[in-house]
């Protein structure tokens, strides 16, 4: 092989390690936007730690911005957080799991 096809080789995998990892971000993006949560006025950012921590007998709950928000009924915030988390993650687990199936920079922006 030579030089100039190891450059080419190498350019080529660069680009494709790129393409990847701007993939990746995206989907973790697409995963953050889909993990808020609106209810009762409030903005919340459900996350493991988030539904581990939550007290349903307690009717404040601290939104994204740090501001107390009365909930009525915190089961059924509780139920909302739980399926859209739920939801988010198994969408976010399947498209990364094409994403790493992708071996060109075609394929990757193709998803």
């Amino acid at each position: 092989m030579t030089t100039e096809q190891h450059l080419e080789k190498a350019l080529s995998f660069a680009k494709y390690q790129e393409t990847l990892n701007q993939q990746r971000r995206l989907l973790k993006e697409q995963f953050e936007a889909d993990t808020l949560l609106a209810h009762a006025g409030g903005l919340f950012r459900i996350s493991q730690e988030w539904l581990g921590g939550f007290d349903i007998d307690n009717k404040w709950v601290l939104d994204l911005n740090g501001t107390p928000v009365q909930v009525e009924d915190s089961a059924a915030l509780l139920s909302a957080a739980k399926t859209a988390y739920r939801t988010a993650l198994g969408q976010y687990g399947e498209q990364y799991q094409l994403l790493r199936r992708q071996r060109s920079v075609r394929s990757l922006v193709g998803l």
